[in-house]
């Protein structure tokens, strides 16, 4: 009977060890998962130990992510997709509040351009989880194969509570994939987007892309850079016509009306100079203190001194160096 009891507690010790070696084990490898999976990475190390794996033990990661969809991203890399969403769709109910499986499921779907799989798990991961930029990306990748701008803008609806400019990155660079130029309320949202996100060049780039259209924004970064060449040759005529173009083609980049203001004084074409260097001041109003200077430049050569000393004095509000010499000079 004791020899049977040793045997006993001798197998029972050895599957505890074996178990404690395949935890060790995962937690050393889910340093390297979770790591790539933060950032969204892989690497061909972590890769080769996932396919070399043989069991999953634990099911839960140390973050409660479920391991089987931590293995089943480096499947799909790996291009076995089938053995990817096989592992999806093992019925452990491991955490299934996160909605992993659905976002993975909808990605390699998607992959695969199986549309209607993917626009549903797409769809059921994000409105479950809205404020998921990921499962947003999805939902509108999946809405856009069936150019319905209705349900696009709905999906969007549902997030924009949130303000986050990467939301608003996706929708519009998911509008630029369909027919939406008269449409009011993309528009609309647009101009929104300019104010809520002022500094964000990238947003604003879309945004005058709805607004202007992208062949129209394209046409006026080339203009711009021939301006600018004709501006350092000291051909500032030809600069100042470029830059005027330019502004025509995309009204919303200020850079190119107080270039244009800038070459024109260049020209001595004074007077000329000043309703684009207002446009400037009054309507896109960077608070850089440049047009403002350059307005009371303008203004001082054509004898109108007292408004140039008001821009002046507004320029050194914005702290704009050259503006304070000019106002002790010309506003004693």
């Amino acid at each position: 009977m004791k020899n049977i009891y040793f045997i006993v507690s001798l197998l029972f010790l050895v599957f505890i060890s074996y178990v404690s070696y395949l935890n060790y084990s995962s937690l050393r490898l889910q340093t390297h998962l979770l790591k790539e999976f933060n950032e969204n990475k892989y690497t061909d190390a972590t890769l080769q130990k996932v396919l070399n794996s043989k069991v999953i033990i634990p099911n839960i990661s140390v973050t409660t992510m479920p391991l089987n969809v931590m293995f089943a991203r480096y499947y799909h890399v790996a291009g076995q997709h089938n053995k990817a969403l096989e592992m999806l769709d093992k019925p452990i109910n491991d955490n299934p509040y996160l909605y992993t499986k659905e976002t993975l499921k909808a990605t390699i779907y998607n992959y695969l351009d199986v549309r209607d799989s993917a626009e549903f798990y797409a769809k059921k991961a994000f409105f479950n989880l809205p404020g998921n930029a990921v499962n947003f990306e999805l939902t509108m990748k999946s809405l856009v194969k069936k150019r319905d701008i209705n349900l696009i803008k709905s999906a969007f609806d549902s997030v924009t509570k949130k303000s986050e400019v990467q939301f608003w990155q996706i929708y519009f660079g998911t509008i630029l994939n369909l027919d939406y130029k008269k449409d009011s309320t993309i528009i609309n949202q647009a101009i929104k987007a300019k104010k809520l996100f002022s500094n964000n060049k990238e947003l604003s780039v879309l945004a005058d892309f709805i607004l202007f259209g992208p062949q129209a924004i394209k046409e006026s970064i080339d203009i711009n850079k021939k301006a600018d060449s004709a501006f350092a040759k000291s051909d500032f005529k030809l600069a100042s016509s470029l830059y005027i173009k330019a502004s025509q083609l995309n009204p919303s980049n200020y850079t190119f009306f107080e270039n244009a203001g800038v070459s024109l004084y260049q020209s001595e074409e004074y007077e000329q100079a000043l309703p684009y260097l207002k446009q400037v001041v009054d309507s896109l109003n960077p608070k850089t203190g440049k047009s403002e200077y350059l307005l009371g430049m303008n203004l001082v050569r054509i004898g109108r001194r007292q408004e140039a000393c008001y821009y002046f004095l507004k320029s050194t509000k914005f702290n704009f160096k050259p503006a304070f010499a000019e106002l002790s000079k010309n506003c004693k």
